[in-house]
């Protein structure tokens, strides 16, 4: 899952494994999906350079999905897909983590 300054989100799901519950959790706080087509575990980022990403650790998830995505908080938040190259053009102002991600999972060997 790339977080840039949007966030991912799904209605509601209940499950027992204590990583997928929060991820649920956290997606939906976000936004609203209307379907999820694939959700996989891509890695884990443990980031301790500094700045406003001081020790960020997460575990990175790419997600697929069809229909449409609804930002619910719209009053703090908005949101929008990036094509590859937006997502380059504003590298340097991206959170380390968020950087991080881009590297390794939207463009490995590439940025």
């Amino acid at each position: 899952m790339l977080c840039l300054p949007y966030a991912l989100g799904l209605d509601t799901y209940s499950i027992d494994d204590p990583i997928a519950a929060g991820l649920w959790r956290e997606l939906s706080e976000e936004v609203t999906l209307s379907q999820i087509t694939s959700l996989t575990c891509v890695g884990l980022i443990n980031e301790t350079t500094g700045g406003v990403s001081d020790y960020h650790t997460a575990l990175v998830y790419l997600l697929e999905t069809t229909g449409e995505v609804t930002v619910r908080e719209t009053e703090k938040m908005s949101g929008s897909w990036a094509s590859p190259q937006e997502l380059s053009a504003v590298f340097d102002r991206l959170e380390t983590w968020s950087q991080i991600v881009l590297e390794e999972v939207i463009f490995p060997n590439t940025v």
